[in-house]
């Protein structure tokens, strides 16, 4: 099949793209014609390499009121766009999202006859608006999701300035490595005392050692492994 792809670069994360292209790709029996990613400047940092090597179209689109994600729209309008004016025609439309404002676009492709494939995350993969707009679901725990090991870990603690004891009253203090953000432990880190870990825990979700997850209106952050 012609197949595209459109990524929503501020919905979903902590995957191994090259895998996914690769999925997708079936041994050459998918020609993919179109490859588009749309993120703040933020969000393509962390795939811009990943996007570079799989010769992605990248558009940056930066946040507006109320830090307002457009990525959602922008994809929508030109998948739609796609479907009509892209020569050749396109069969297949991927979405890499888990943002429920991507099943209009999805239904009304579908209805066209188009083969819709979504890749999200696995929490989302059984929610019936996404299954009835969709031909396949890839859940990304499941399929290419990066896990990090400990030891993987305790290196970059390590090179961070932490030592093995820091690991170990990080793990044991957040029981089975499991808490919310709105705890305040104080913690000390080579002499300096640290009450506020939020920038701790956002350079290691980006460094897919920790996970984060919604639950109910805090956060829950979690070793990946």
């Amino acid at each position: 099949m012609n197949t595209a792809i459109y990524f929503d670069l501020e919905n979903v994360n902590n995957f191994n793209l090259s895998i996914l292209m690769k999925l997708l790709d079936k041994n050459g029996e998918n020609k993919i014609i179109a490859k588009l990613a749309v993120g703040n400047s933020s969000a393509i940092g962390a795939y811009r390499a990943e996007l570079a090597n799989q010769n992605f179209i990248i558009i940056e689109a930066p946040h507006l009121a109320k830090k307002k994600n457009r990525a959602d729209i922008i994809l929508s309008v030109i998948a739609y766009e796609d479907s009509i004016y892209h020569k050749p025609e396109i069969e297949q439309f991927v979405f890499i999202t888990s943002d429920s404002d991507f099943t209009f676009i999805m239904n009304k492709l579908k209805m066209q006859g188009k083969s819709v494939w979504l890749v999200c995350k696995d929490e989302d993969k059984d929610k019936e608006y996404f299954q009835t707009c969709t031909e396949k679901i890839i859940p990304i725990e499941k399929n290419i999701k990066i896990k990090k090991s400990i030891d993987e870990l305790k290196k970059w603690l390590k090179e961070n300035g932490f030592d093995n004891n820091d690991y170990t009253t990080l793990i044991n203090h957040f029981n089975s490595s499991e808490w919310k953000k709105g705890d305040k432990p104080i913690f000390n880190y080579n002499g300096k005392k640290i009450k506020k870990l939020s920038s701790l825990l956002t350079k290691l979700v980006e460094g897919y050692f920790f996970e984060r997850k919604k639950d109910g209106s805090a956060y829950v952050y979690r070793i990946v492994s």
